[in-house]
Formats: C-alpha cells, structure tokens, sequence
C-alpha cells in the first residue's frame, strides 16, 4: 500500500539519515532500490504510468528548483 511504501522509506531515512546531506542524497539512498533484492522502487502516477521512484522524485524536485529560480 501507499502508507506502508511511505513507512518503508522512512525507515531507510532514519538508517542512512547520518549519510543524507542533500536530497539528491536522499533520492540515492533511500529511495531508489531495495537494498535486498536490488529491485527499484516503483512509483504508479495519476495517468496510471509506472517509473522508477528515484526518477519520479528527481523530476519533482527538478520542477521544484525551477519553480524556486522564478
């Protein structure tokens, strides 16, 4: 489920946040692939596409920069 997808990466934020200094960070560690079967996470959009979640949220937080710069 979404919530347990949530949970999940929390706890990998809490494990690597010592490690995390930027978000870009954040994305490589905790948010791109399992650390045990090396599977990418998979996020599924409204247009009910699926993508890689570390694609997903590095686009987001390219948009969010740029939305920043303006």
């Amino acid at each position: 489920t979404p919530q347990e997808a949530v949970a999940h990466v929390r706890a990998k934020y809490e494990h690597f946040k010592a490690q995390i200094k930027t978000p870009e960070d954040f994305i490589r560690l905790t948010a791109t692939k399992s650390l045990l079967t090396g599977q990418p996470y998979l996020v599924r959009t409204r247009d009910g596409k699926e993508m890689p979640l570390s694609t997903w949220l590095s686009n987001a937080l390219r948009e969010h920069r740029e939305n920043e710069a303006r």
